[in-house]
């Protein structure tokens, strides 16, 4: 490939929000992750700003042409969160409830102006093509600063598979809010979640760490043939367990107990069609006071359960373990 020639500018933020709000600057494409920053790393992040101090540099390439205006969009390829973040304060988000700044409407004349004129750096790499623009991602993220994985896959893989994975977050409205703490959701913790649910099912059994889901990414990015009944199959486990209206505290919603369970109830599903009048949770409730009231014994199923809990989501024996005693006493 041949080298790239990129131009540096220093846009104010008055410029880049104006661009932003036309629509010329697409803060999301495809490739990049959904805005996660917690309402802390936003106020950290509008501080720097106020305060004066450098972040950064922000990486942009061409967009789309507008061949009737004559003009030409570009999109973020690495500095999504902090422009948002940027946008999001000066429109007054509800959601950026600082605790120690604030709100742009209450700045001074003189700190608007000093914010709005706060100038960026940013990276421009011209028009080209997907591929490369992805491949400057990983490497930017490799370099700065270590993305997880599966932030990594968002970026490099953007294709059937993980659009199914995608697809089931979005229509499940919050409900893996109990299962994960906010902390996790900004790594994709929920993604990475339902994708292991997705591969374990199309493997037709457990296995060990993170050994399939690479390859059903990688190998699904392209055509994914399952996509409507896999999508359907999620969705069907979900609404089963919102009717359960389990306790939040329940020990079903900790993350080893919840790959369990769905894994098993999907798996079930796809053999049976149906859960064929199973009481699931009144079974649900009495297997978790077995296996609490057992714990540290070996002796028994529950006392074995209890420590395959502890265990977390990556042992292939323990996943095996968990799911042999939840059929026995769940589904059987």
């Amino acid at each position: 490939m041949a080298q790239l020639t990129p131009s540096v500018t220093n846009p104010t933020i008055s410029d880049v929000y104006d661009k932003i709000q036309s629509g010329r600057l697409n803060l999301q494409p495809d490739f990049q992750r959904r805005f996660v920053w917690t309402l802390k790393h936003q106020e950290e992040f509008i501080g720097t700003i106020l305060e004066g101090y450098p972040f950064p540099e922000i990486y942009v390439c061409t967009g789309e042409y507008n061949f009737e205006n004559m003009m030409t969009s570009q999109k973020v390829i690495d500095g999504q969160q902090r422009l948002t973040t940027i946008r999001n304060y000066i429109s007054g988000c509800p959601e950026c409830n600082f605790k120690k700044l604030k709100p742009f409407k209450l700045l001074s004349e003189m700190e608007k102006k000093a914010f709005m004129s706060y100038q960026l750096v940013m990276r421009d790499i011209g028009d080209v093509d997907d591929a490369v623009v992805k491949e400057i991602f990983r490497r930017i993220n490799l370099t700065k600063f270590k993305l997880e994985d599966i932030e990594v896959h968002n970026a490099v893989y953007d294709g059937q598979f993980i659009q199914v994975a995608k697809r089931v977050l979005e229509n499940l409205d919050g409900d893996l809010l109990k299962v994960f703490h906010e902390s996790e959701l900004t790594r994709m913790a929920d993604l990475y979640f339902i994708l292991q649910v997705m591969s374990t099912i199309e493997n037709e059994g457990y296995y060990n760490l993170d050994r399939e889901l690479e390859n059903n990414i990688s190998q699904y990015n392209d055509e994914y043939y399952n996509s409507s009944y896999m999508f359907s199959l999620i969705m069907e486990v979900f609404s089963i367990l919102k009717d359960l209206n389990l306790d939040d505290d329940s020990i079903w919603f900790r993350k080893s107990n919840f790959f369990t369970l769905v894994v098993e109830l999907a798996f079930y599903l796809k053999s049976h069609g149906s859960l064929n009048g199973i009481d699931i949770k009144d079974k649900l409730i009495q297997f978790e006071s077995n296996i609490l009231s057992n714990k540290g014994k070996v002796d028994n199923d529950f006392g074995k359960y209890y420590s395959a809990m502890y265990s977390g989501t990556n042992s292939r024996k323990a996943r095996v373990d968990r799911g042999e005693f939840f059929r026995k006493y769940i589904l059987e």
